[in-house]
């Protein structure tokens, strides 16, 4: 694929220095997209559009680098704001205008989460402060006002990520 540089020098957020060759994950892209157009695959319109989708992050220039911080707040402040009902990634998307895929890549590149992953986390760490900040609270009720469902989903998720059952730490 060959763009003309002189073209490109018209829009002035892309950044010519870089070579997709020299970028390991949008070379392979590349290679399987080819693979699928040889295959005639049924995907190949989804896999195109998020190459495209990459291809264009990867020549424009840092200045939308700010944009993307802000727009990562945004969701990020969203899905805050919403915790209580756990904003679906499609409810994101629409939302934002952005793909799934788009979302969860910039989600854990900025977080090292995926959005429900964030969530999850920021759930627990609430639920960690109530116990820690209250002695006669039940885990039922402090699983409640964190935004899970239940107790039993709460205590395995609790369990996961600080490797102690919360009745441990209520004792």
């Amino acid at each position: 694929m060959y763009f003309d540089n002189q073209w490109l020098k018209q829009f002035p957020s892309i950044n010519l220095e870089n070579n997709v060759i020299k970028n390991k994950d949008l070379y392979k892209k590349i290679i399987d997209i080819c693979k699928m157009i040889l295959d005639d695959e049924k995907n190949l319109e989804k896999e195109l559009n998020d190459f495209f989708e990459e291809l264009s992050l990867f020549f424009v220039k840092d200045n939308l680098n700010d944009e993307m911080n802000i727009l990562i707040n945004d969701i990020k402040e969203y899905l805050l704001k919403n915790i209580e009902f756990t904003p679906t990634l499609d409810t994101i998307s629409e939302n934002f205008g952005l793909s799934k895929e788009h979302i969860i890549r910039i989600f854990k590149k900025e977080f090292g989460l995926t959005p429900h992953a964030f969530m999850v986390s920021h759930k627990i760490n609430q639920a960690k402060n109530s116990i820690f900040n209250t002695k006669e609270k039940n885990i039922s009720q402090i699983a409640s006002e964190a935004g899970f469902y239940d107790q039993s989903h709460f205590s395995k998720s609790f369990k996961k990520v600080f490797a102690i059952n919360p009745n441990e730490v209520l004792k």
